[in-house]
C-alpha cells in the first residue's frame, strides 16, 4: 500500500523540482535567449510561470521532506545533520530568489511591468545564477542525505549522484545541457530510492 503522505512530500516535489531544472535548462537553448530577451520572455511566458508555480510549491514540499528526516535522525549524525541543513538553507534561498525573480517577469504586481531589458537581462543572470547554486547546494544535500542510509548501493549513489549535480551545473555548452538532465534524472530517481531505503 502506498503512503499518500510520502507521495506528497517526497515523489510530488522530487518530480516537480526535476521539471522546472529541465524546463530551465530546455529555455537556456531556446532561440532569443541572449539576443532579444523581451521576445524570449513573450515566447515563453507559459513555462515561465509554470516552473514558478511548480519551483513554488516543490519547495515548500521538498523543504518540509528534508526537515521530517533531519528531525527523525537529530540524533544520529550530527555532522551530516549539519552539512543537510545548511545546504537546505542555500537550497530554498536560492529558490525563493528565483520564484520572486521569475513573478517580476511575467506577473507584475499591480500592473508595474519591467520594460527594460537591461533589467530583464539581468533578472534573467541572477535566475540563472541562483538555479546554478541551488544546484550545488542539492549536490551537498544529496550527498549528505546519502550517509543517513544503511543500504550500501544507496550511500555510494548517493555521492555519485550527488557529486554529478556539482560537476553538471554547468550547462551553457551544448554537451553540457545533455549532461545536466541526465545529472536530474539520476537524481530524481536516487531521492525516490533513497526514501525508500533510508
Amino acid at each position: 500500500m502506498i503512503d499518500i503522505r510520502l507521495v506528497i512530500l517526497i515523489l510530488l516535489p522530487a518530480l516537480m523540482l526535476t521539471v522546472v531544472r529541465i524546463i530551465f535548462a530546455y529555455l537556456s537553448k531556446k532561440e532569443y535567449f541572449s539576443s532579444d530577451l523581451d521576445r524570449w520572455i513573450d515566447n515563453n511566458t507559459y513555462l515561465l510561470k509554470l516552473s514558478d508555480e511548480l519551483l513554488a510549491i516543490s519547495s515548500v514540499l521538498f523543504g518540509s521532506y528534508i526537515v521530517l528526516i533531519v528531525l527523525d535522525n537529530i540524533e544520529n549524525s550530527i555532522f551530516s545533520i549539519s552539512f543537510i541543513i545548511i545546504s537546505l538553507i542555500f537550497c530554498l534561498v536560492c529558490w525563493i530568489g528565483v520564484i520572486l525573480l521569475i513573478g517580476n517577469l511575467v506577473y507584475p504586481v499591480n500592473g508595474l511591468k519591467l520594460t527594460d531589458s537591461s533589467r530583464d537581462y539581468n533578472i534573467l543572470v541572477q535566475i540563472y545564477s541562483r538555479l546554478h547554486l541551488a544546484d550545488l547546494s542539492l549536490g551537498l544535500l544529496t550527498i549528505f542525505l546519502s550517509n543517513l542510509s544503511n543500504n550500501q548501493y544507496v550511500l555510494y549513489s548517493g555521492y555519485i549522484v550527488g557529486c554529478l549535480q556539482i560537476a553538471f551545473t554547468y550547462y551553457s555548452k551544448s554537451i553540457k545541457i545533455i549532461s545536466h538532465i541526465t545529472s536530474i534524472v539520476l537524481w530524481f530517481l536516487w531521492i525516490i530510492i533513497f526514501q525508500w531505503h533510508y
